[in-house]
Protein backbone atom coordinates (compact mmCIF):
# COMPACT_ATOMS: atom_id res chain seq x y z
CA UNK A 1 0.00 0.00 0.00
CA UNK A 2 1.32 3.41 -0.97
CA UNK A 3 0.37 6.60 0.82
CA UNK A 4 0.71 10.21 -0.20
CA UNK A 5 0.94 13.40 1.82
CA UNK A 6 -2.26 15.41 1.92
CA UNK A 7 -2.10 18.67 -0.01
CA UNK A 8 -4.37 20.24 2.63
CA UNK A 9 -1.77 20.59 5.38
CA UNK A 10 -1.12 23.90 7.13
CA UNK A 11 2.31 24.26 8.72
CA UNK A 12 3.15 26.90 11.34
CA UNK A 13 6.67 27.44 12.60
CA UNK A 14 6.89 28.43 16.25
CA UNK A 15 9.77 29.08 18.63
CA UNK A 16 11.64 25.76 18.34
CA UNK A 17 8.32 24.00 17.59
CA UNK A 18 6.50 22.84 14.49
CA UNK A 19 2.69 22.95 14.39
CA UNK A 20 0.63 21.11 11.80
CA UNK A 21 -3.08 20.83 11.10
CA UNK A 22 -5.33 19.65 8.30
CA UNK A 23 -7.17 22.35 6.38
CA UNK A 24 -10.39 20.30 6.46
CA UNK A 25 -10.20 18.24 9.64
CA UNK A 26 -8.07 20.29 12.03
CA UNK A 27 -6.22 17.83 14.30
CA UNK A 28 -3.58 20.34 15.40
CA UNK A 29 -0.37 18.55 16.43
CA UNK A 30 3.20 19.25 17.37
CA UNK A 31 5.39 17.59 14.81
CA UNK A 32 9.08 16.85 15.25
CA UNK A 33 11.70 17.84 12.69
CA UNK A 34 12.34 14.16 12.00
CA UNK A 35 8.67 13.39 11.31
CA UNK A 36 8.33 16.54 9.22
CA UNK A 37 11.22 15.38 7.06
CA UNK A 38 9.61 11.96 6.69
CA UNK A 39 6.31 13.56 5.79
CA UNK A 40 7.89 15.79 3.16
CA UNK A 41 9.63 12.83 1.52
CA UNK A 42 6.65 10.49 1.72
CA UNK A 43 5.79 10.67 -1.96
CA UNK A 44 8.94 8.68 -2.76
CA UNK A 45 9.05 6.43 0.30
CA UNK A 46 7.60 2.97 0.74
CA UNK A 47 5.31 2.68 3.75
CA UNK A 48 7.21 -0.37 4.97
CA UNK A 49 10.29 1.77 5.55
CA UNK A 50 8.55 4.13 7.99
CA UNK A 51 7.98 3.77 11.71
CA UNK A 52 4.56 2.14 12.18
CA UNK A 53 3.51 4.36 15.08
CA UNK A 54 4.30 7.52 13.12
CA UNK A 55 2.39 6.23 10.10
CA UNK A 56 -0.62 5.37 12.26
CA UNK A 57 -0.74 8.86 13.77
CA UNK A 58 -0.32 10.52 10.38
CA UNK A 59 -3.17 8.43 8.98
CA UNK A 60 -5.45 9.09 11.96
CA UNK A 61 -5.02 12.83 11.49
CA UNK A 62 -5.47 12.70 7.69
CA UNK A 63 -1.95 14.08 7.22
CA UNK A 64 -1.36 11.19 4.83
CA UNK A 65 -3.89 9.07 2.99
CA UNK A 66 -4.22 6.31 0.44
CA UNK A 67 -3.59 7.34 -3.13
CA UNK A 68 -7.21 6.88 -4.19
CA UNK A 69 -8.73 8.84 -1.26
CA UNK A 70 -10.22 12.18 -2.36
CA UNK A 71 -10.68 14.62 0.51
CA UNK A 72 -12.87 16.94 -1.52
CA UNK A 73 -15.28 14.11 -2.33
CA UNK A 74 -15.65 13.45 1.39
CA UNK A 75 -17.08 16.93 1.91
CA UNK A 76 -19.05 16.91 -1.33
CA UNK A 77 -20.95 13.81 -0.17
CA UNK A 78 -21.86 15.59 3.07
CA UNK A 79 -22.99 18.66 1.13
CA UNK A 80 -25.25 16.55 -1.08
CA UNK A 81 -26.80 14.87 1.97
CA UNK A 82 -27.40 18.21 3.67
CA UNK A 83 -28.96 19.78 0.58
CA UNK A 84 -31.27 16.83 0.01
CA UNK A 85 -32.46 16.71 3.63
CA UNK A 86 -32.77 20.37 4.60
CA UNK A 87 -36.55 20.42 4.18
CA UNK A 88 -36.90 17.84 6.98
CA UNK A 89 -35.60 20.40 9.49
CA UNK A 90 -33.09 17.86 10.80
CA UNK A 91 -30.45 20.52 11.45
CA UNK A 92 -32.45 22.59 13.92
CA UNK A 93 -31.68 21.75 17.54
CA UNK A 94 -32.46 25.12 19.10
CA UNK A 95 -34.89 28.01 19.02
CA UNK A 96 -34.43 31.59 20.15
CA UNK A 97 -37.50 33.23 21.64
CA UNK A 98 -37.43 37.04 21.47
CA UNK A 99 -39.36 37.63 24.69
CA UNK A 100 -39.16 41.41 24.45
CA UNK A 101 -37.80 44.00 22.07
CA UNK A 102 -37.68 46.54 24.88
CA UNK A 103 -34.89 47.06 27.41
CA UNK A 104 -34.48 48.77 30.77
CA UNK A 105 -30.91 49.82 29.92
CA UNK A 106 -29.70 52.33 27.33
CA UNK A 107 -26.29 51.03 26.26
CA UNK A 108 -24.69 53.18 23.59
CA UNK A 109 -23.46 50.23 21.52
CA UNK A 110 -26.52 47.96 21.73
CA UNK A 111 -26.81 45.95 18.52
CA UNK A 112 -30.55 46.63 18.47
CA UNK A 113 -29.78 50.26 17.68
CA UNK A 114 -26.98 49.72 15.16
CA UNK A 115 -26.61 48.31 11.69
CA UNK A 116 -26.37 44.77 13.09
CA UNK A 117 -30.06 44.14 13.62
CA UNK A 118 -33.24 44.26 11.56
CA UNK A 119 -35.52 47.14 12.46
CA UNK A 120 -37.68 45.57 15.19
CA UNK A 121 -39.33 48.94 15.80
CA UNK A 122 -41.54 48.21 12.78
CA UNK A 123 -42.98 45.14 14.49
CA UNK A 124 -46.34 45.51 16.17
CA UNK A 125 -45.69 43.42 19.28
CA UNK A 126 -42.92 44.32 21.72
CA UNK A 127 -43.45 41.40 24.14
CA UNK A 128 -44.07 37.77 23.24
CA UNK A 129 -47.37 36.38 24.55
CA UNK A 130 -47.26 32.87 25.95
CA UNK A 131 -49.35 31.36 23.15
CA UNK A 132 -46.63 32.31 20.61
CA UNK A 133 -43.86 30.84 22.77
CA UNK A 134 -45.98 27.77 23.41
CA UNK A 135 -46.63 27.14 19.73
CA UNK A 136 -42.97 27.70 18.82
CA UNK A 137 -41.77 25.19 21.41
CA UNK A 138 -44.45 22.64 20.51
CA UNK A 139 -43.53 22.86 16.82
CA UNK A 140 -39.80 22.65 17.58
CA UNK A 141 -40.24 19.60 19.83
CA UNK A 142 -42.27 17.81 17.15
CA UNK A 143 -39.66 18.64 14.53
CA UNK A 144 -36.74 17.45 16.64
CA UNK A 145 -38.47 14.20 17.58
CA UNK A 146 -39.58 13.49 14.02
CA UNK A 147 -35.91 13.60 13.03
CA UNK A 148 -34.94 11.03 15.64
CA UNK A 149 -33.33 13.51 18.04
CA UNK A 150 -34.10 13.98 21.72
CA UNK A 151 -32.50 17.31 22.66
CA UNK A 152 -33.73 20.85 22.16
CA UNK A 153 -32.24 24.13 23.40
CA UNK A 154 -34.59 27.01 24.19
CA UNK A 155 -32.93 30.42 24.37
CA UNK A 156 -34.72 33.33 26.03
CA UNK A 157 -33.51 36.49 24.32
CA UNK A 158 -34.37 40.13 23.76
CA UNK A 159 -34.08 43.14 24.22
CA UNK A 160 -34.23 42.30 27.86
CA UNK A 161 -36.16 39.01 28.19
CA UNK A 162 -36.83 39.40 31.92
CA UNK A 163 -39.17 42.28 31.11
CA UNK A 164 -41.48 39.45 30.05
CA UNK A 165 -40.95 37.11 32.99
CA UNK A 166 -44.57 35.96 32.95
CA UNK A 167 -44.12 34.19 29.59
CA UNK A 168 -40.80 32.66 30.64
CA UNK A 169 -42.38 31.37 33.85
CA UNK A 170 -45.27 29.81 31.93
CA UNK A 171 -42.78 28.06 29.63
CA UNK A 172 -40.99 26.53 32.63
CA UNK A 173 -44.27 25.55 34.30
CA UNK A 174 -45.60 23.78 31.21
CA UNK A 175 -42.51 22.18 29.69
CA UNK A 176 -40.26 21.73 32.74
CA UNK A 177 -37.22 19.65 31.74
CA UNK A 178 -39.06 18.16 28.75
CA UNK A 179 -39.19 14.58 30.02
CA UNK A 180 -42.98 14.40 29.95
CA UNK A 181 -42.70 15.23 26.24
CA UNK A 182 -40.04 12.52 25.73
CA UNK A 183 -37.32 15.07 25.11
CA UNK A 184 -34.51 16.75 27.02
CA UNK A 185 -34.87 20.53 27.13
CA UNK A 186 -31.91 22.79 27.75
CA UNK A 187 -32.55 26.41 28.67
CA UNK A 188 -30.40 29.51 28.38
CA UNK A 189 -31.17 33.18 28.95
CA UNK A 190 -29.21 36.27 27.94
CA UNK A 191 -29.95 39.14 30.31
CA UNK A 192 -28.46 42.32 31.74
CA UNK A 193 -29.26 40.83 35.19
CA UNK A 194 -30.88 43.98 36.65
CA UNK A 195 -34.32 42.39 37.08
CA UNK A 196 -33.19 39.11 38.62
CA UNK A 197 -35.01 38.10 41.76
CA UNK A 198 -35.28 35.07 44.05
CA UNK A 199 -38.22 33.53 42.18
CA UNK A 200 -36.36 33.67 38.87
CA UNK A 201 -33.22 32.13 40.37
CA UNK A 202 -35.28 29.32 41.87
CA UNK A 203 -36.63 28.48 38.42
CA UNK A 204 -33.22 28.73 36.77
CA UNK A 205 -31.70 26.46 39.38
CA UNK A 206 -34.56 23.95 39.21
CA UNK A 207 -34.42 23.56 35.42
CA UNK A 208 -30.70 24.06 34.87
CA UNK A 209 -31.10 27.28 32.90
CA UNK A 210 -27.72 28.71 31.88
CA UNK A 211 -27.49 32.40 32.73
CA UNK A 212 -25.59 34.62 30.28
CA UNK A 213 -25.06 38.09 31.69
CA UNK A 214 -24.29 40.90 29.27
CA UNK A 215 -21.39 42.60 31.00
CA UNK A 216 -18.31 44.38 29.72
CA UNK A 217 -15.27 45.39 31.71
CA UNK A 218 -15.93 47.15 35.05
CA UNK A 219 -14.51 50.38 33.62
CA UNK A 220 -16.96 50.53 30.70
CA UNK A 221 -18.78 53.88 30.56
CA UNK A 222 -21.24 53.05 27.79
CA UNK A 223 -23.38 50.53 29.66
CA UNK A 224 -25.92 52.75 31.38
CA UNK A 225 -29.44 53.13 32.76
CA UNK A 226 -32.05 55.08 30.84
CA UNK A 227 -31.00 58.19 32.76
CA UNK A 228 -27.33 57.74 31.89
CA UNK A 229 -26.10 56.36 35.23
CA UNK A 230 -23.66 53.47 35.28
CA UNK A 231 -25.35 50.09 35.69
CA UNK A 232 -22.72 48.79 38.11
CA UNK A 233 -24.90 49.80 41.06
CA UNK A 234 -27.40 47.06 40.15
CA UNK A 235 -25.18 44.47 38.45
CA UNK A 236 -22.72 43.88 41.30
CA UNK A 237 -25.46 43.15 43.89
CA UNK A 238 -26.99 40.65 41.45
CA UNK A 239 -23.62 38.91 41.10
CA UNK A 240 -23.47 38.70 44.90
CA UNK A 241 -26.95 37.22 44.94
CA UNK A 242 -25.89 34.60 42.41
CA UNK A 243 -22.68 33.64 44.17
CA UNK A 244 -24.25 30.92 46.33
CA UNK A 245 -26.54 29.50 43.67
CA UNK A 246 -26.05 26.34 41.64
CA UNK A 247 -26.47 28.11 38.31
CA UNK A 248 -24.06 28.09 35.38
CA UNK A 249 -23.18 31.71 34.70
CA UNK A 250 -21.24 33.31 31.87
CA UNK A 251 -20.36 36.87 30.93
CA UNK A 252 -21.08 38.10 27.41
CA UNK A 253 -18.81 41.01 26.65
CA UNK A 254 -18.68 43.19 23.54
CA UNK A 255 -15.48 44.60 22.07
CA UNK A 256 -16.42 47.35 19.66
CA UNK A 257 -15.29 50.74 18.50
CA UNK A 258 -17.38 52.22 21.32
CA UNK A 259 -16.18 50.01 24.17
CA UNK A 260 -12.54 49.55 23.17
CA UNK A 261 -11.19 52.76 24.67
CA UNK A 262 -12.36 51.89 28.20
CA UNK A 263 -11.91 48.13 28.03
CA UNK A 264 -10.07 46.62 31.00
CA UNK A 265 -9.87 42.96 30.07
CA UNK A 266 -7.95 41.76 33.11
CA UNK A 267 -10.39 43.38 35.50
CA UNK A 268 -13.18 41.60 33.64
CA UNK A 269 -11.40 38.28 34.19
CA UNK A 270 -10.69 39.13 37.83
CA UNK A 271 -14.35 39.93 38.43
CA UNK A 272 -15.40 36.66 36.82
CA UNK A 273 -12.90 34.84 39.02
CA UNK A 274 -14.21 36.60 42.14
CA UNK A 275 -17.76 35.42 41.48
CA UNK A 276 -16.73 31.94 40.27
CA UNK A 277 -17.86 32.60 36.69
CA UNK A 278 -16.06 30.08 34.51
CA UNK A 279 -16.99 31.28 31.02
CA UNK A 280 -16.58 34.61 29.24
CA UNK A 281 -17.89 35.20 25.74
CA UNK A 282 -15.97 37.97 23.96
CA UNK A 283 -18.03 39.25 21.05
CA UNK A 284 -16.38 41.28 18.33
CA UNK A 285 -18.52 44.00 16.82
CA UNK A 286 -20.89 42.37 14.32
CA UNK A 287 -21.20 45.46 12.14
CA UNK A 288 -19.33 44.91 8.86
CA UNK A 289 -18.91 48.67 8.49
CA UNK A 290 -16.80 48.68 11.66
CA UNK A 291 -14.01 46.80 9.91
CA UNK A 292 -13.63 49.44 7.23
CA UNK A 293 -12.65 52.04 9.79
CA UNK A 294 -9.12 52.90 10.87
CA UNK A 295 -9.39 51.32 14.31
CA UNK A 296 -6.33 49.53 15.63
CA UNK A 297 -6.71 45.87 14.63
CA UNK A 298 -3.47 45.04 16.45
CA UNK A 299 -4.97 46.43 19.65
CA UNK A 300 -8.05 44.24 19.30
CA UNK A 301 -5.92 41.20 18.47
CA UNK A 302 -3.62 41.72 21.46
CA UNK A 303 -6.61 42.31 23.73
CA UNK A 304 -8.23 39.03 22.73
CA UNK A 305 -5.03 37.00 23.06
CA UNK A 306 -4.15 38.54 26.43
CA UNK A 307 -7.66 37.95 27.77
CA UNK A 308 -7.64 34.35 26.56
CA UNK A 309 -4.26 33.51 28.07
CA UNK A 310 -4.82 35.41 31.34
CA UNK A 311 -8.20 33.74 31.83
CA UNK A 312 -6.71 30.32 31.10
CA UNK A 313 -4.28 30.84 33.99
CA UNK A 314 -7.29 31.28 36.28
CA UNK A 315 -9.23 28.33 34.90
CA UNK A 316 -11.73 30.49 33.01
CA UNK A 317 -12.79 29.66 29.47
CA UNK A 318 -12.89 32.53 26.98
CA UNK A 319 -14.82 31.95 23.81
CA UNK A 320 -16.33 33.73 20.84
CA UNK A 321 -16.76 33.14 17.12
CA UNK A 322 -13.09 34.12 16.69
CA UNK A 323 -12.06 31.48 19.26
CA UNK A 324 -14.28 28.72 17.87
CA UNK A 325 -12.17 28.73 14.71
CA UNK A 326 -9.16 27.73 16.81
CA UNK A 327 -11.27 25.41 18.95
CA UNK A 328 -12.25 23.36 15.90
CA UNK A 329 -8.66 23.22 14.65
CA UNK A 330 -7.40 21.96 17.99
CA UNK A 331 -10.29 19.50 18.38
CA UNK A 332 -12.13 21.06 21.36
CA UNK A 333 -15.21 21.75 19.23
CA UNK A 334 -16.84 19.33 16.75
CA UNK A 335 -16.31 20.06 13.09
CA UNK A 336 -19.38 21.23 11.21
CA UNK A 337 -19.73 17.78 9.67
CA UNK A 338 -20.94 16.76 13.13
CA UNK A 339 -22.30 19.97 14.66
CA UNK A 340 -24.00 21.29 11.52
CA UNK A 341 -22.26 24.67 11.63
CA UNK A 342 -18.83 26.24 11.99
CA UNK A 343 -19.00 29.18 14.39
CA UNK A 344 -22.51 30.52 13.73
CA UNK A 345 -25.60 28.33 14.28
CA UNK A 346 -27.64 30.69 12.12
CA UNK A 347 -26.48 28.64 9.14
CA UNK A 348 -29.52 26.41 9.45
CA UNK A 349 -29.20 25.08 13.00
CA UNK A 350 -31.55 27.39 14.89
CA UNK A 351 -34.58 29.60 14.41
CA UNK A 352 -35.39 32.95 15.99
CA UNK A 353 -39.03 33.75 16.74
CA UNK A 354 -40.19 37.33 17.17
CA UNK A 355 -43.02 38.33 19.57
CA UNK A 356 -45.52 38.47 16.70
CA UNK A 357 -44.69 34.93 15.52
CA UNK A 358 -42.47 35.88 12.59
CA UNK A 359 -39.54 33.50 12.18
CA UNK A 360 -35.99 34.45 11.21
CA UNK A 361 -32.80 32.44 11.01
CA UNK A 362 -31.28 34.80 13.59
CA UNK A 363 -32.09 38.09 15.27
CA UNK A 364 -29.42 39.80 13.15
CA UNK A 365 -30.74 38.64 9.78
CA UNK A 366 -33.17 40.58 7.63
CA UNK A 367 -35.11 38.03 5.59
CA UNK A 368 -38.06 36.34 7.22
CA UNK A 369 -37.97 32.57 6.70
CA UNK A 370 -41.59 32.02 7.68
CA UNK A 371 -44.24 32.32 10.34
CA UNK A 372 -44.97 30.23 13.39
CA UNK A 373 -48.45 29.47 12.02
CA UNK A 374 -46.87 27.87 8.95
CA UNK A 375 -43.89 26.30 10.70
CA UNK A 376 -43.65 23.14 8.62
CA UNK A 377 -42.97 25.08 5.43
CA UNK A 378 -40.06 27.06 6.89
CA UNK A 379 -37.54 24.36 6.06
CA UNK A 380 -38.79 24.11 2.50
CA UNK A 381 -38.29 27.79 1.78
CA UNK A 382 -35.49 28.93 -0.52
CA UNK A 383 -34.54 31.59 2.02
CA UNK A 384 -33.91 29.02 4.77
CA UNK A 385 -31.93 26.84 2.38
CA UNK A 386 -29.83 29.79 1.23
CA UNK A 387 -28.89 30.67 4.80
CA UNK A 388 -28.19 27.01 5.60
CA UNK A 389 -25.91 26.47 2.62
CA UNK A 390 -23.85 29.55 3.54
CA UNK A 391 -21.82 27.08 5.62
CA UNK A 392 -20.12 25.89 2.43
CA UNK A 393 -19.07 29.29 1.18
CA UNK A 394 -18.46 32.62 2.88
CA UNK A 395 -17.45 34.18 -0.42
CA UNK A 396 -15.85 32.99 -3.64
CA UNK A 397 -12.48 34.34 -2.53
CA UNK A 398 -12.48 32.29 0.70
CA UNK A 399 -12.10 28.89 -0.96
CA UNK A 400 -8.30 28.72 -0.67
CA UNK A 401 -8.06 30.16 2.85
CA UNK A 402 -6.53 27.95 5.55
CA UNK A 403 -9.50 28.78 7.83
CA UNK A 404 -12.27 28.21 5.28
CA UNK A 405 -13.64 25.00 6.84
CA UNK A 406 -13.65 26.51 10.35
CA UNK A 407 -14.71 30.13 9.83
CA UNK A 408 -18.17 31.64 9.28
CA UNK A 409 -16.81 34.96 8.05
CA UNK A 410 -18.62 38.20 8.74
CA UNK A 411 -22.09 38.13 10.37
CA UNK A 412 -24.68 37.25 7.70
CA UNK A 413 -27.11 39.90 8.92
CA UNK A 414 -24.49 42.61 8.78
CA UNK A 415 -23.40 41.48 5.31
CA UNK A 416 -27.01 41.64 4.12
CA UNK A 417 -27.29 45.24 5.23
CA UNK A 418 -23.94 46.28 3.84
CA UNK A 419 -23.90 44.66 0.39
CA UNK A 420 -27.31 42.99 0.07
CA UNK A 421 -25.83 39.48 0.11
CA UNK A 422 -24.77 37.01 2.79
CA UNK A 423 -21.82 35.88 0.64
CA UNK A 424 -19.37 38.60 1.54
CA UNK A 425 -15.75 38.80 2.64
CA UNK A 426 -14.47 41.58 4.88
CA UNK A 427 -10.70 41.70 4.38
CA UNK A 428 -9.83 43.43 7.66
CA UNK A 429 -11.86 40.93 9.69
CA UNK A 430 -10.33 38.11 7.67
CA UNK A 431 -6.83 39.28 8.53
CA UNK A 432 -7.81 39.65 12.18
CA UNK A 433 -9.17 36.09 12.36
CA UNK A 434 -6.04 34.67 10.73
CA UNK A 435 -3.70 36.50 13.10
CA UNK A 436 -5.71 35.59 16.19
CA UNK A 437 -5.86 31.94 15.17
CA UNK A 438 -2.13 31.78 14.53
CA UNK A 439 -1.39 33.39 17.89
CA UNK A 440 -3.75 31.05 19.73
CA UNK A 441 -2.05 28.07 18.07
CA UNK A 442 1.38 29.34 19.10
CA UNK A 443 0.14 29.86 22.69
CA UNK A 444 -1.31 26.35 23.03
CA UNK A 445 0.18 24.50 26.04
CA UNK A 446 2.23 21.52 24.89
CA UNK A 447 0.27 19.10 27.07
CA UNK A 448 -2.87 19.78 25.05
CA UNK A 449 -1.32 18.59 21.81
CA UNK A 450 -0.35 15.24 20.43
CA UNK A 451 3.29 14.99 19.40
CA UNK A 452 4.11 13.10 16.22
Amino acid sequence: MRYIKSDKLIYIKGDKKNYLYHKYFGNLCLITDETLNVLNSLDNTEISKLDEKIVEKLLDNYFIHEEDFNEDNYFEAEKIYRTQNLDSGYLVRGIQLILSNDCNFNCAYCFEDTNNCMDRKKLVKKDMPFHIADKAIEKAINNVKSNGNNNLTIEFFGGEPLLNWSTIKQVFDKYEDGKKYDIQLFYTITTNSALLNIEMLDYFEKYGCNLIISFDSPTNKERVHKDGRSVMDVVLPKLEMLSNRNINIAFNSVISQTTLRDYNNRELVNLADKYNIKNIGLILDLDANYYNTSYDTKQVQDLLIDTYCYAREKGINVTGYWEKIYSQIIGNEPLYLLSGYKTCPATGCKLSIEPNGEVYICKCCVQKVGDIEDYDNIYKSDIYKNYSNRIYKNSDSCADCELDKFCSGVCMGSAEKKVGSIFYKENILCSLYKNITKNLILSTPDDLLEVI
